[in-house]
C-alpha cells in the first residue's frame, strides 16, 4: 500500500516528520499504476484538494506541495521513465552521450558558461589534470516547465514514451501542484554516489565490490578510444584506484575512530566498509560515509578524486544548512515577510561550487562509471 501523508512545513524539521504531527490522507494499493491510480488522485483533486487550495477552511487557504522524497515514488507521481533512461532528469532536458560500449552518463560541463575554460578537452586545476572525451560545445539543457511538459504529453502513447514522459502525471489536475516543485531525492542520490565512488576507489572485493569484474579492461578500452589517461591505457594502474596498502591504511583510519554511544558504527569485528560493505548496509550509513568519512580518509591519496570530493561534499553540507522553518523564524524573532532568511546569492555560489566539483569528478574518473543519479546534484543549488 502507498500512503499519502501530509506534513506541516511550518514546524521545525525535528518535529515535522514525526508520526503524531503527520496526517495520512489516503492509501493507494501498490498494484495500481499510471492511469489506474490517477483516478484516485483526480477524485481527491475534484472533491477536496482543489477546494482547499482555492477557498481553504474558514477563509484560510491551504497551500499544498505534492511531491515524493523517494526516487521511485517521484518517478511514479510524475509518470516518467527511470533515471537510467535517455531523458532521466525531471528538472531539465539533459541527455546522455553514446560511448564505445555503453551509454556515457555525465556531461556536467554543458552547465558551465559557454566561454568557460573548463569546457576544453583538458584543463589543470590545483596541480591536477582533468581529461574528457572532447570539447564541450553544447548549450545548457532546457528546463522542464508545465508548458513544455504539456506539449510533450501530446506526443505520448501507451507504448511509446516521449522525452521521458510515459503518461499524464498523477497530480496534473491538482490546482496547487506545478512541475517546478518536484524535488530531487537526496537519500537515493547520495547513497548511489557513495556506492559509485567506493567501487571506483576499491575495485574488486566483497559485497558490492564483488561486481567489479572486468570493468578495468572496459574502462581502458574506452580511454583508448577517447585518447585520455594514456598511462592507464599503456598498462599502468588506474589513477583513481587505491593500492592494497592504501586500502589497509584507509581501513585502519576508520577503525581508529571513537564512535559516539548512539551512532551506528561503520567498523566492527576488525573490519570497516573499506573491506566489508555490510558495515554500511543502510542508506544513512552510506550518506554518513560520503559526507563525513571519505573527505578525511582520502587525504594524501588519489589527489584529483579527493579534490573533486572536497568541492562536492563542502557544497552539499553548506546547502543543507540553507533553510529555516517558520517556527524557528518566530523563535529567533525574524520576520519571514521583510527579512531575507536565506541568502540567494550564497545558494547560487554553492551551486556553482557543486557543479565544478562534478566537472572535476567527471574529468578524473572513467566516463562510463558515473551513476546517472549523480546528475540530480547539478540542480541542488537551483
Amino acid at each position: 500500500m502507498k500512503p499519502w501523508q501530509v506534513l506541516l512545513h511550518s514546524l521545525p524539521p525535528w518535529l515535522r516528520f514525526k508520526e503524531k504531527y503527520m496526517l495520512c490522507l489516503a492509501i493507494i494499493p501498490n498494484g495500481l499504476k499510471l492511469q489506474a491510480a490517477k483516478k484516485y488522485y483526480d477524485f481527491a483533486a475534484a472533491y477536496e484538494m482543489n477546494d482547499l487550495h482555492r477557498n481553504g477552511i474558514d477563509g484560510v487557504r491551504v497551500i499544498m506541495y505534492g511531491t515524493s522524497l523517494d526516487c521511485p515514488g517521484r518517478k511514479e507521481l510524475l509518470a516518467m521513465q527511470s533515471v537510467q533512461a535517455y531523458y532521466p532528469c525531471h528538472v531539465c532536458m539533459h541527455t546522455w552521450q553514446p560511448g564505445p560500449e555503453v551509454v556515457i552518463y555525465g556531461g556536467y560541463r554543458r552547465f558551465l558558461p559557454v566561454d568557460h575554460p573548463w569546457r576544453q578537452q583538458t584543463f589543470r586545476f590545483s596541480e591536477c589534470l582533468f581529461q574528457f572525451r572532447d570539447v564541450e560545445t553544447r548549450q545548457p539543457p532546457v528546463i522542464r516547465t508545465d508548458a513544455l511538459v504539456s506539449l510533450a504529453l501530446l506526443r505520448v502513447t501507451p507504448r511509446r514514451p516521449f522525452l521521458g514522459h510515459k503518461s499524464m502525471p498523477l497530480l496534473w489536475n491538482w490546482v496547487g501542484a506545478d512541475w517546478g516543485r518536484s524535488m530531487p531525492d537526496r537519500m537515493h542520490d547520495l547513497k548511489c554516489f557513495c556506492e559509485m565512488i567506493l567501487k571506483l576507489l576499491v575495485g574488486s572485493g566483497e559485497g558490492f565490490y564483488g561486481g567489479w569484474g572486468g570493468k578495468d579492461e572496459q574502462h581502458r578500452r574506452e580511454c583508448r578510444v577517447f585518447g585520455i589517461f594514456e598511462d592507464f591505457v599503456a598498462g599502468a594502474p588506474p589513477p583513481w584506484r587505491l593500492t592494497r596498502a592504501q586500502k589497509r591504511l584507509m581501513d585502519r583510519r576508520v577503525k581508529s575512530i571513537w564512535w559516539t554511544h548512539y551512532s551506528d558504527k561503520l567498523a566492527w569485528k576488525g573490519h570497516s566498509f573499506w573491506m566489508k560493505t555490510d558495515r554500511i548496509w543502510k542508506a544513512k550509513h552510506k550518506i554518513l560515509c560520503l559526507l563525513t568519512l571519505l573527505p578525511t580518509c582520502l587525504r594524501g591519496f588519489v589527489k584529483a578524486v579527493h579534490l573533486a570530493m572536497l568541492h562536492i561534499v563542502d557544497a552539499l553540507r553548506q546547502l543543507e544548512g540553507q533553510f529555516i522553518a517558520i517556527y524557528e523564524a518566530h523563535e529567533l524573532g525574524i520576520s519571514t515577510c521583510d527579512s531575507p532568511i536565506v541568502d540567494e546569492d550564497k545558494i547560487k555560489a554553492l551551486g556553482t561550487q557543486l557543479l565544478k566539483g562534478l566537472v572535476m569528478l567527471e574529468g578524473c574518473t572513467p566516463a562510463s562509471h558515473l551513476n546517472p543519479a549523480l546528475h540530480h546534484l547539478v540542480h541542488y543549488g537551483a
